[in-house]
C-alpha cells in the first residue's frame, strides 16, 4: 500500500474566533480535526485571534504574529514563514491574501457585496 505524504497546510489565522469570517474558520479547523486527515497544519495567529479556538491537536502548531503589522505580515512573512516550514499549501481565509507568494495559495472569498453599485 502506497500512503500518502502529510499534507503541510499553513494558514492566515490572524481573525480566528473573531466575527463571522474567525467563527468560519474555526469551524474549518473543528471539522479538519474530526476528519482524522494526514495533515499537519500550521496557524499564523495575531493580536485579535482568539487562543483558545485552537484546536488542541498535535497537527496543529502555531506561530504569534501579534506585534508585526497586518499588512506586512498578509503581504511579506506570512508567505515566508510558510514557505520556510515547507508549506505545500497556503489559505487565507479573510477576503485577502498575499499578491505573490512561493507557496500556492488558496483564498477565501466569502461575498462580494462591496462590488454593488
Amino acid at each position: 500500500m502506497n500512503r500518502a505524504k502529510t499534507l503541510r497546510l499553513a494558514v492566515d489565522a490572524r481573525v480566528l474566533g473573531q466575527r463571522g469570517i474567525g467563527r468560519y474558520l474555526a469551524n474549518e479547523l473543528r471539522a479538519l480535526v474530526e476528519s482524522r486527515a494526514d495533515v499537519a497544519v500550521r496557524l499564523y495567529l495575531g493580536r485579535a485571534s482568539v487562543r483558545e479556538a485552537v484546536p488542541k491537536d498535535p497537527r496543529f502548531s502555531v506561530e504569534d504574529l501579534s506585534g508585526v503589522h497586518p499588512a506586512w505580515a498578509e503581504q511579506v512573512l506570512i508567505p515566508r514563514l510558510a514557505r520556510a516550514w515547507g508549506a505545500q499549501v497556503l489559505h487565507y481565509p479573510d477576503n485577502t491574501g498575499a499578491l505573490r507568494s512561493a507557496v500556492p495559495t488558496v483564498l477565501t472569498l466569502h461575498d462580494t457585496m462591496w462590488l454593488r453599485p
